[in-house]
């Protein structure tokens, strides 16, 4: 509001503090009213600590009251959604004898928990008998390819081992690819495709299906969190996935938690085969 900042004292801070906490707004989207994200809230509070601060430092304040601002005790962030076991038994039967390029991507996300850019990023010279090179992460803009990206952090270019059941569905992909090209997935003109397409591809499976909206991401997240599950160390997984460390592994992808390298791709055939045997299972 239009207030004096040497007027500003506690009460006018905790009084601003309620008012961004009952603030809402309208999403363009869905045109719903919501409430601000406890990050836009800590983010307004930070600036007007920041304000203060400044102000104090240049005397136009007396004292600085901004070491007397507490942020407020906020909702946590929802834990990232995983896929439930009996989605990915609706979708792992669905796409069995489907399109084998969208089948790839989906096993690539969800048995090696690589990103949406790093899949359309791989190249055929990645590929090195059972181990796979994680190099680039590729993204699209105005048509042109992004081809010089690196991955998200510098953990994210790693090497991981493929499971038989991952190296027999990339030779079946393989053989069905007319227009040769160095990208793993490539348009008709022979340039790596848009990530973009493994959205829409999942968006006609949900719809098929008649599930909860999927994401490419859900199933990078899924693929830690069952990894974690059975057994598979917090370092190894957070590897595999390309994080720079652990803790961050821990904090912002793995669910359901209560308690190698080469290990962790067997497991998750296993998961595999575990949700197809229990689809068929009376």
């Amino acid at each position: 509001g239009h207030m004096r900042i040497d007027k500003i004292d506690i009460k006018t801070i905790n009084a601003y503090i309620k008012q961004i906490l009952e603030d809402t707004y309208i999403d363009k989207k869905t045109g719903k009213e919501i409430k601000y994200s406890p990050r836009t809230v800590k983010a307004r509070i930070r600036i007007l600590k920041t304000l203060l601060k400044q102000a104090y430092i240049w005397d136009f304040i007396p004292h600085n009251i901004a070491d007397k601002i507490a942020f407020p005790r906020l909702e946590q962030k929802k834990k990232k959604k995983v896929i439930e076991e009996t989605e990915l038994i609706k979708i792992l039967d669905a796409i069995d004898n489907g399109n084998i390029k969208h089948k790839l991507w989906i096993y690539l996300a969800f048995t090696l928990g690589l990103r949406r850019e790093e899949i359309f990023g791989l190249q055929w010279s990645d590929l090195n008998g059972n181990i796979l090179s994680i190099e680039r992460a590729i993204t699209i803009t105005n048509y042109k390819e992004d081809i010089g990206k690196k991955p998200k952090t510098e953990t994210s270019i790693r090497k991981l081992y493929l499971s038989d059941h991952m190296l027999g569905l990339i030779s079946e992909y393989r053989s069905t690819i007319k227009i040769p090209s160095k990208w793993m997935f490539s348009n008709r003109s022979g340039k790596a495709m848009s990530p973009s397409a493994f959205k829409c591809a999942l968006s006609r499976l949900q719809e098929k299906l008649g599930i909860e909206k999927l994401s490419p991401h859900m199933f990078r997240h899924t693929f830690g969190s069952l990894l974690h599950n059975r057994g598979i160390d917090m370092a190894t997984i957070s590897g595999r996935l390309g994080h720079r460390d652990s803790s961050f592994t821990t904090k912002t992808y793995i669910h359901e938690i209560e308690s190698v390298e080469q290990r962790s791709s067997q497991v998750m055939e296993t998961v595999v085969k575990d949700l197809k045997k229990t689809k068929k299972a009376p």
